[in-house]
């Protein structure tokens, strides 16, 4: 008999995989002779997210042509299965696409799609068409070689949120030379013709901290008591307020620099008794 020990087993893969039975189990292949209704009512029963509310759901099936070994080629060989999110309160909107067995930042992409149309898709929609026209007319430059910063064509089958998603992250060398996130947005939105996905960005990365939150706007920890544990007055919360919501931005990239402006500030009434 071994006295080895034996070897420690993936709990975690077991339970994922112990909730995948029938054919959410199955390979896009495997699956392939199930019908679409079949498919789409076993992976329906396991989302949860309020988001799935607001879009149809069906399903998209790509084949590809391979050649056989005899020289024949077959056009239609199975090859993945996409489910297809259509917006129900906006049918004209451009649907988003997911990977069947890829399921680990849909919801989360449904969640930011949704918000930007929310509040900047009608924005995109006017500028595209206030300059279709203008680019329809305009002289075509001669230069094969042109700048690195201009700003590409934008996809015109996909709003400017589901291009970005889609496509590669930004490199992080990038975005470091650029200034930070704040910075390579401000970058964006003073280059790009359509800077709504910019503006986008940038809203969200300079909202304030909430109210609510007084500890952790200041000290960047957790929230471990409350505000009126604090005893502090308005204008030293408005102070801290301030000071967090710009704090690690290009205008203030460091604690030296709040240190400047405190050091410079001149002496209140109080402080002189």
């Amino acid at each position: 008999m071994s006295t080895s020990p034996a070897a420690p087993r993936n709990r975690k893969r077991r339970r994922v995989n112990a909730n995948r039975v029938g054919i959410l189990a199955m390979s896009d292949l495997d699956a392939w002779p199930c019908l679409n209704e079949q498919i789409l009512a076993a992976t329906l029963s396991t989302w949860i997210s309020p988001v799935y509310a607001h879009y149809e759901v069906s399903i998209d099936r790509h084949t590809k042509s391979l050649t056989r070994p005899n020289g024949s080629i077959d056009p239609e060989v199975p090859d993945y299965m996409e489910f297809k999110f259509t917006c129900k309160t906006d049918p004209s909107h451009s649907p988003v696409y997911r990977r069947r067995n890829d399921t680990k930042r849909g919801t989360g992409n449904l969640l930011i799609i949704r918000r930007f149309n929310e509040s900047y898709k009608h924005t995109t929609s006017d500028r595209n068409a206030n300059t279709q026209v203008d680019l329809d007319d305009s002289d075509v430059s001669d230069d094969e070689w042109p700048p690195e910063n201009s700003p590409a064509e934008p996809n015109k089958g996909n709003s400017a949120i589901e291009t970005y998603l889609r496509g590669e992250p930004i490199h992080r060398e990038v975005v470091k030379k650029a200034g930070g996130p704040l910075g390579y947005w401000e970058l964006q939105l003073a280059v790009n013709p359509c800077p709504e996905l910019a503006q986008f960005a940038i809203d969200y990365l300079s909202a304030p901290a909430s109210s609510v939150d007084v500890e952790r706007a200041f000290s960047c920890s957790r929230l471990m008591t409350k505000y009126i544990q604090h005893q502090m007055s308005t204008d030293t919360f408005g102070a801290k307020m301030a000071l967090k919501s710009w704090y690690k931005t290009p205008l203030l990239p460091d604690v030296s620099d709040i240190a400047s402006l405190l050091a410079n500030r001149p002496p209140t009434p109080s402080s002189e008794n």
